[in-house]
């Protein structure tokens, strides 16, 4: 609310002084409309039969203004973010279509009660009737413009913030990526878990070598795009889930329920489009749950669990493990942490209003829910 003030009926290289007061920007918006009335009162000013010689010109210039604003603050606060700025220009027109067409009649209605009022005789006509809506919708719509033109140059700097934002988190994302590529730990649990097997099952050590591959072919060579094929998300987290479980399911009961492969065939937008997603967005909340998941000697204790569903272009995730309170408290932090935070802003950039995340922690439990709207 405050950064809309500030763009209008502000000098330029005052919008990015944060520190000016609400106060004072609402007092300059007061003076704003102060002005107009008193100019239109003040000047040689008639309209219709009324006029400011006799003051009956008054009454008339100050609900019109109120009307006048009514459309200039509803465009700019509510319907330009809540719709045109959010690509839903189909909402936007029929809702400043009725927002114009009920403050002209209403004022149309207020001067006819007001002619009536004023004159001993009943003047209002068709033709009187028709001036009325043309002078009415003259001063809406130029405000209507107004609000478009104010909302223009403050939604091309959000967009523009936001591109910039966007290019360093993704630069920090790659640099993250990279450092969980040559991540030494990473390398070494994958080959690790490899080596166990070989000898024992060299079948399952075959699939699990092909997994990791497919890990690191998917860091590596896949992530470069802003957006990517959602089975390629799915299939990568499936190879990530099943890497761990080679590691960790002897001690632990890991339950997961993906999408099959069916499904992953059938996976399409209401459109007919291909589901696409940022890359490793989903990827964290999961490495989070392996990383913090207890490590208590009763394997029954130890419990992880993964759900994904996809409905109506809307991607649910829900992944639940235990934490141990007392190695959570060793590692000085919540089971949270820097990487969680990461994933949360790249949301509310990428997905703005799009998205729901829940976060919930106990003292043995930890808890992810979210839900992206991909369409």
């Amino acid at each position: 609310m405050k950064t809309r003030f500030l763009r209008i009926l502000v000098p330029m290289n005052l919008i990015f002084d944060r520190h000016i007061e609400p106060i004072f920007i609402l007092g300059m918006h007061l003076a704003f409309w102060v002005i107009i009335v008193w100019y239109l009162n003040a000047g040689g000013w008639s309209w219709a039969f009324y006029t400011n010689m006799d003051n009956s010109l008054l009454i008339p210039n100050l609900y019109g203004n109120i009307f006048n604003a009514i459309v200039f603050y509803g465009n700019f606060f509510w319907l330009l973010p809540m719709y045109f700025g959010r690509k839903n220009g189909k909402r936007y027109w029929l809702f400043s279509g009725l927002l114009f067409f009920c403050c002209t009649f209403l004022e149309i209605g207020l001067d006819v009660y007001y002619s009536n009022w004023l004159l001993p005789v009943s003047v209002p006509s068709f033709d009187l009737f028709l001036l009325w809506f043309w002078n009415n919708s003259i001063f809406h719509v130029l405000f209507w413009v107004l609000a478009f033109a104010f909302f223009a140059p403050g939604e091309w700097l959000k967009n523009r913030d936001q591109k910039f934002e966007l290019q360093g988190e993704k630069l920090k994302a790659e640099l993250s990526m990279l450092k969980a590529q040559v991540n030494p730990h990473f390398l070494f649990n994958g080959i690790n878990s490899i080596y166990h097997l070989i000898g024992t099952d060299d079948e399952d050590a075959k699939k699990v070598l092909l997994k990791f591959s497919d890990l690191l072919r998917y860091q590596l060579y896949e992530c470069n795009e802003d957006f990517i094929s959602l089975k390629k998300e799915i299939t990568y987290i499936e190879n990530y889930i099943s890497l761990e479980e080679v590691r960790k399911g002897e001690d632990a009961f890991i339950r997961k329920d993906l999408l099959s492969h069916q499904d992953l065939v059938n996976l399409k937008s209401g459109n007919g489009k291909e589901l696409k997603i940022a890359p490793l967005l989903l990827t964290p909340f999961i490495e989070n749950a392996f990383k913090y998941l207890s490590l208590y000697s009763e394997k029954e204790k130890n419990r992880l669990e993964v759900r994904l569903t996809i409905q109506n272009n809307n991607i649910h995730l829900f992944v639940e493990n235990t934490i141990d309170p007392l190695a959570s408290n060793q590692k000085n932090g919540k089971a949270g942490g820097i990487g969680l935070d990461n994933v949360k802003r790249r949301l509310e950039l990428l997905y703005p209003a799009r998205y729901q995340l829940f976060i919930s922690e106990n003292m043995d439990c930890f808890k992810v829910d979210l839900k992206i709207d991909l369409s």
